[in-house]
């Protein structure tokens, strides 16, 4: 990895644990992004293990790794990328692997995070 790409791509785990820790999530980083998720956040009944990938594109076999070790641990496998279209500023994105393959995954909010958990939702009310 070039020292531009290692900057970019520290410069979006920033973002994104920024990101969650303003949406009221508690959240780790991996030192030196070499565990199985660069970011772990934690919310009341909500756990998430986030990826930070500057395209968003996950290997097969990354993504299957991926998303059954966040599946095992009870949380929710989501991968972190930047967002461009046309001239407009770059900005964060989040897909959740709801599949073990590309199909089938969808855009990631934190309040679709607790749409799609509802015992999170009983610490709301």
């Amino acid at each position: 990895m070039t020292g531009a790409n290692y900057r970019r791509g520290a410069d979006l785990e920033r973002a994104a644990k920024h990101y969650l820790e303003d949406n009221g999530y508690y959240v780790i980083k991996s030192a030196g992004s070499k565990g199985i998720a660069d970011l772990v956040a934690i919310k009341p009944g909500e756990t998430l293990y986030v990826q930070c990938k500057l395209d968003g594109y996950l290997t097969p076999a990354e993504r299957v790794s991926f998303r059954q070790a966040a599946l095992t641990s009870g949380a929710a496998p989501i991968v972190a990328r930047w967002v461009k279209e046309g001239r407009a500023a770059r900005t964060l994105g989040f897909r959740e692997l709801t599949s073990m393959g590309p199909a089938g995954n969808r855009d990631w909010t934190p309040d679709h995070g607790m749409q799609s958990h509802p015992q999170a939702q009983e610490h709301v009310q």
